[in-house]
């Protein structure tokens, strides 16, 4: 007997199983209603910490820049920091393409939970996944090696629920572009956050840099795919604009105006900065639409249950 199709939420040209249903529920939910999509401006909840991010690279060789990085988390933190967000996308592109695990390159990994099947794409949207699948694998290979050089030790996979619990299971093309585009863009963030961290050192600062124009790349080809094909991606958090779908396609995340920006306070034209403790609050679930800093003392849920490895762990 043929399954009941229902009219998709996440993506309204599409029809879903009421299994494939509860999945885009649940994304949705992520961000608390699918009323607050909209292209709010984030600029005005960019945080004292976040604007002095945002001028750190003219500082990179001061010592008041040197006695910042001092302050917060080493660089080796840092980048193991990043690691983990790599693993999260990695796997994830890994298995909807049904590509080689990521065991195989690295030859261990933690458990994952709730991984999907490999996805049926369309060719211009598996092409682009294929390509996120080789990025990010490099990534992980860049930063560890990075680690190395710098005399640390990598950190091992975390676990990672790509179920959140058991409440969703990415089976449709909409709702893997959904899931990616939370997930770049909050890895765009947390790059940009990270650099205050790196600037006395120029091999970390440089790989940072290079990972941060890849994943701008990333966000930038799945925005497009998003508005082209109507997919509904939720806001994050607060300082989060997602792409508008069509008929008015408005593939960047980035309001355009014509004032100008600030090195020192933010503006229109640049990214949204995500301190460690944002970026947690994200992926740990502990972030709405309204959220700009979640509560503090957050060290495990969402899709890391037992939380992320590192010194960073907490938000």
């Amino acid at each position: 007997m043929p399954q009941k199709l229902v009219n998709s939420p996440l993506c309204p040209s599409e029809q879903v199983t009421e299994e494939q249903l509860k999945t885009d529920l649940a994304v949705l939910e992520l961000d608390g209603s699918v009323q607050s999509l909209n292209r709010r401006s984030f600029f005005s909840s960019i945080t004292a910490l976040g604007a002095a991010a945002a001028a750190a690279g003219l500082l990179a060789y001061s010592p008041a820049a040197k006695a910042q990085a001092a302050a917060g988390p080493s660089i080796v933190d840092v980048l193991n920091f990043a690691l983990n967000f790599e693993y999260l996308e990695a796997n994830l592109y890994i298995a909807v393409t049904g590509s080689q695990p990521l065991t195989a390159y690295l030859g261990a990994g933690a458990p994952t939970l709730g991984l999907p099947s490999p996805i049926s794409f369309d060719a211009q949207t598996l092409a682009t996944v294929q390509n996120l699948v080789a990025d990010e694998t490099h990534h992980i290979e860049l930063l560890r090696a990075a680690i190395f050089q710098l005399g640390g030790t990598p950190i091992n996979q975390p676990m990672i629920d790509y179920s959140l619990g058991g409440k969703m299971s990415i089976t449709t093309q909409a709702q893997f572009l959904a899931v990616a585009r939370q997930f770049t863009t909050v890895g765009n963030g947390a790059y940009t956050g990270g650099a205050q961290y790196l600037a006395i050192n120029p091999l970390a600062l440089t790989v940072a840099g290079q990972i941060l124009g890849a994943e701008a790349q990333h966000l930038g080809g799945i925005n497009v795919l998003c508005a082209l094909q109507g997919v509904l991606s939720p806001m994050v958090d607060a300082m989060d604009v997602p792409p508008v779908p069509v008929p008015n396609p408005a593939y960047f995340t980035i309001t355009p105006t014509t004032t100008a920006p600030s090195l020192s306070g933010g503006g229109p034209a640049l990214g949204p900065i995500l301190t460690p403790s944002q970026v947690l609050g994200i992926v740990y679930g502990a972030s709405t639409p309204a959220t700009v800093n979640p509560a503090t003392g957050i060290a495990s849920g969402g899709f890391f249950p037992k939380g992320v490895n590192g010194a960073i762990t907490t938000t």
